[in-house]
């Protein structure tokens, strides 16, 4: 966007007249006090071509590149906005189901424990104590791929604030960047 901007300065500079100095010296004889020598100093002025229509009209065309890529930068960086906000919200919203997921895992492992305690007591039946497990095996489960998910709403917010770039594709070579100082 900046490199358009600027191009617009340069578009407009050539719409007027330049003044600048010019100067040669040079030197015929190289014997010893010869004073033959040519030199001339001037001033050049440089007059844009007429009718200046075409001179505006590239103007124009570079203000309309400038809104152009101001447009482009624009919705670049919303998009990125909408990306990060979209990945906090999702890696908060896995966070919320991780707890709710170990606070229901706690249950089931209460729930377990007392089904094992009236197995033992011989007031539950073996399919209690079966049914009492599956359900903390179940909520267990869910448990973990809740972690798992979280795990990669975690990383999808850090790629999306711009972390990793650097980071090469696995079976692909890591290029070593060099620093010199």
């Amino acid at each position: 966007y900046y490199a358009a901007v600027s191009d617009i300065g340069v578009a407009r500079a050539n719409l007027y007249p330049r003044l600048s100095l010019s100067g040669a010296i040079s030197i015929n004889g190289l014997t010893r006090g010869s004073t033959n020598g040519d030199y001339f100093i001037g001033p050049v002025l440089q007059l844009p071509t007429l009718p200046l229509g075409a001179g505006r009209a590239a103007v124009e065309l570079r203000e309309s590149l400038a809104r152009q890529q101001h447009t482009t930068w624009t919705i670049t960086v919303l998009t990125a906005l909408l990306e990060v906000e979209t990945a906090l919200l999702d890696y908060n919203a896995s966070s919320q189901a991780i707890g709710s997921a170990g606070d229901a895992a706690s249950l089931y492992r209460e729930a377990m424990t007392l089904t094992r305690e009236v197995f033992t007591l011989g007031e539950a039946t073996l399919t209690d104590l079966i049914s009492a497990e599956q359900g903390l095996a179940g909520a267990n489960r869910s448990l973990a791929d809740l972690r798992l998910q979280h795990t990669q709403r975690f990383i999808a917010l850090h790629v999306s604030l711009g972390a990793g770039h650097g980071v090469t594709q696995p079976g692909q070579p890591q290029v070593q960047e060099q620093v010199t100082a």
